[in-house]
């Protein structure tokens, strides 16, 4: 879950470093990491595993594109 989003944010360059520099996967893990206080084990395994997922290769970020919507759609009916 934490490695499609993080990867996600990574390639749309939606995290920078304060010296500007673009972040490595490995940097984005590290502050993925830190921040959740959760290991991403296996990283490169595990992403290579969610690229060839058969229905979906990002299923936690479907979960939350749906959840967003229904939020929204939520506040537009109060």
């Amino acid at each position: 879950m934490l490695l499609e989003l993080s990867t996600a944010l990574l390639k749309i360059q939606a995290i920078t470093r304060k010296d500007g520099k673009k972040m490595t996967h490995k940097e984005v893990r590290e502050a993925f990491e830190k921040l959740f206080d959760h290991p991403i084990k296996d990283a490169k395994g595990n992403l290579a595993t969610a690229v060839n997922r058969k229905k979906s290769v990002t299923p936690f970020l479907d979960s939350l594109v749906g959840t967003f919507e229904a939020y929204s759609q939520e506040r537009d009916e109060k």
